[in-house]
């Protein structure tokens, strides 16, 4: 996958209105995808506009032309060929404020930096009313905690009036093609606690090594006459640093995996928590 994101637009008789989607998601420059589903548009030019956008950003638009297959079978679609890590699906009527949309472009792109990047990102968005004019913004401040990485067990309480739609959601492109049903043939495995996933595989075998500074403490001596009328023979003020930095390309918590000294069981990783950074600052005076 060579793109950020991917953003599917299931397209059905949408030329009266679809340039204004377009035209916010193009703001999003070459790490973007864009995948317009013509699902079958029979009564507008929707197919011949398509194209049109597929030939002016050859490297950013994809058209697929299909036999109308319902909303669904466009997300679907979507899915299917998508190339960018991440993948959004928008609405041929809806659209993306571009300021917003250069934000979570960053945001992904320092937390991918980080090997921090998440399955799911859950965004606000607006509900704009056309006929009178008016505009509704759906926020999860009291669900999620806000800027930062969170799992399941820090989700708070819904609202009955609050539900997770598609226009908050940014998924992780590999989580949307697991295993799911009999017949299939996916890239990733079926998500699950239990069964054949837990076993050994080649499938998650990955280069470990790393150069990691483990220990070092710095300090330096002072001695002088002023401290020896105070009965002072020295002062010596340290720094020392456990677990402080490591170089590696594993994308797992700490390279450093072995729970046993078994020689099968040596290099599992099991997601144990990472080894713990300390620093610790102090001063060492003899008197």
């Amino acid at each position: 996958m060579d793109k950020l994101i991917t953003f599917a637009v299931p397209c059905y008789n949408s030329a009266a209105y679809m340039d204004h989607c377009v035209e916010t998601l193009l703001k999003g420059g070459e790490d973007i995808e864009i995948i317009l589903v013509d699902d079958g548009s029979t009564k507008d030019d929707t197919p011949a506009i398509c194209d049109a956008y597929a030939a002016q950003y050859p490297d950013i638009v994809r058209v697929i032309h299909q036999e109308n297959g319902g909303h669904g079978e466009g997300v679907n679609q979507g899915i299917r060929n998508a190339t960018g890590l991440y993948y959004k699906v928008v609405d041929s009527d809806d659209w993306l404020d571009t300021e917003a949309l250069e934000k979570v472009l960053d945001r992904l792109r320092l937390l991918l930096h980080r090997g921090t990047a998440p399955d799911l990102m859950f965004c606000n968005y607006v509900y704009e009313h056309v006929e009178d004019g008016t505009s509704h913004t759906v926020r999860y401040t009291n669900v999620f905690p806000q800027n930062r990485l969170f799992t399941w067990m820090h989700v708070g309480r819904f609202r009955p009036d609050q539900n997770i739609l598609m226009h908050s959601v940014i998924y992780r492109t590999e989580v949307l093609r697991r295993w799911r049903i009999p017949g299939q043939i996916p890239d990733m495995p079926r998500a699950t606690t239990s069964g054949y996933n837990l076993k050994n595989s080649t499938r998650w075998v990955e280069d470990g090594s790393y150069l990691k500074v483990k220990n070092i403490t710095l300090s330096y001596d002072i001695t002088s006459p002023k401290l020896r009328r105070l009965n002072i023979s020295r002062i010596q003020p340290y720094v020392s640093l456990q677990n402080f930095i490591t170089w590696t390309g594993y994308s797992g918590y700490d390279p450093e995996v072995s729970q046993s000294t078994s020689a099968t069981s040596m290099g599992i990783d099991w997601g144990t928590y990472p080894n713990v950074k300390t620093v610790v600052v102090g001063l060492n005076i003899n008197f």
